[in-house]
């Protein structure tokens, strides 16, 4: 718990248990209570509005890390896991990769305990739209979690490789980079409070997740949305928009790290 990522991302757990398993009083159902305050809000604008609700705060967490040491494989794990001598950026490449599929497992897990009520929910929220679509939707879920996970695990390694350097300078810059997320993360919070605060009803909600400034600075759930939410919204442009987002911010950030 001394880390500040963990300890909010064990928070994070228990909320989301207390909200699927501990419904609150006078409700039958956690999709009904969940449901209840988006119930005369279109379905696309709430589903819009929850993922990128999901992937901004798993952006968050990220964002928290940055800085945190990734040590590198020591000369013995080397000769084991690769059995020809191999460049220090392949080696890089593979601790990337392999980070990126163990940041599944909190994501899978937590499905894997909620499901029942997850699709109860999910059924709430997309009576109306194609199933098809909505499937393939919940299928892309994946997908965009992964590409999103890749560049933000990149640019954390290019981040910790960088401020992590022996000597004054960079110890300085490690701080300055800590100082300026603390910085970022609670004006974030604070602007997120000043306009829920406003109205917390369905509408002022939606009206929230879907603000143009919270959209631009989180630019990176917002394309993990569009490519997700392709196959329901049926925008050819939206889904490209949102995967060459994808694909840039991983290109630029793995090319940091190798550099």
């Amino acid at each position: 718990l001394t880390s500040p990522r963990r300890l909010i991302g064990i928070l994070f757990i228990v909320g989301y248990y207390l909200m699927i398993f501990r419904p609150f009083r006078g409700t039958t159902s956690t999709a009904g209570w969940m449901t209840i305050p988006f119930a005369n809000l279109p379905p696309i604008q709430v589903i819009d509005a929850v993922f990128f609700a999901l992937f901004g705060v798993m952006s968050l967490l990220y964002i928290m890390g940055l800085t945190s040491y990734r040590g590198g494989h020591n000369p013995a794990d080397i000769d084991v896991l690769f059995c020809t001598p191999v460049s220090p950026k392949h080696v890089l490449i593979f601790r990337m990769l392999r980070d990126s599929l163990v940041s599944l497992i909190l994501p899978l897990l937590v499905m894997l305990v909620s499901w029942r009520s997850t699709a109860g929910a999910w059924e709430s929220l997309s009576r109306g739209l194609n199933p098809a679509a909505a499937a393939s939707s919940v299928r892309l879920i994946t997908v965009s979690y992964c590409l999103m996970g890749l560049g933000w695990v990149a640019l954390g390694y290019a981040v910790s490789l960088m401020a992590n350097r022996p000597g004054l300078v960079f110890d300085r810059m490690r701080k300055g980079i800590g100082l300026g997320l603390i910085v970022f993360l609670a004006g974030l919070g604070y602007a997120v409070y000043s306009m829920l605060i406003r109205d917390l009803e369905g509408k002022g909600i939606i009206a929230t997740l879907n603000n143009p400034w919270l959209r631009g600075i989180l630019f990176l759930p917002n394309a993990a949305v569009k490519l997700t939410l392709a196959p329901i919204t049926g925008s050819v442009q939206d889904a490209l928009v949102g995967l060459a987002t994808l694909a840039a911010f991983i290109a630029v950030c793995v090319s940091l790290a190798l550099s």
